[in-house]
């Protein structure tokens, strides 16, 4: 996380004040991001072309009643947020009154990209149209139920 803060303070006179200050955020954050980024072809896995090769790892096996292999099916999910605000206050004393007046705007940008089933998911429960009727046969024999990217 960064931030920087820019402030100014300036008396025009013992009655009149202006504050400016202009203020940038940064946060990055990488959630459910792999260790160790892996190439699902270096592995045998054909037809496998990922958004984002840097972050791609091996797709996720799953196989029902037995196991589940493979990365994450909600991942990664990189956020990186910059938030820029500009303020400006005006202050009068005039007699036995204040007067005060000023500006605040905020931007925030947000990019969040939702790499869903990035290297692919496949599922074997044995209830596919080809299937065998057993899960673990299902995938001894690479007959999967579906696979989604």
């Amino acid at each position: 996380m960064q931030e920087y803060t820019l402030a100014w303070n300036h008396t025009f006179s013992p009655t009149t004040l202006n504050e400016v200050r202009f203020a940038y955020l940064r946060f990055n954050f990488l959630a459910v991001n792999p260790v160790n980024p892996i190439n699902p072809t270096n592995y045998g896995f054909t037809g496998i072309t990922p958004q984002n090769a840097a972050v791609a790892s091996l797709p996720v096996i799953g196989v029902s009643g037995f196991f589940t292999l493979g990365f994450s099916n909600d991942g990664p999910q990189p956020r990186v947020q910059n938030t820029y605000q500009a303020t400006d206050n005006f202050s009068k004393v005039w007699g036995h009154h204040t007067f005060k007046a000023g500006f605040n705007m905020d931007r925030l940008e947000i990019n969040n990209p939702f790499y869903s089933n990035l290297s692919g998911s496949y599922t074997f429960a044995g209830s596919g149209p080809f299937s065998t009727g057993n899960p673990g046969a299902d995938f001894l024999l690479g007959i999967p139920d579906s696979y989604a990217r």
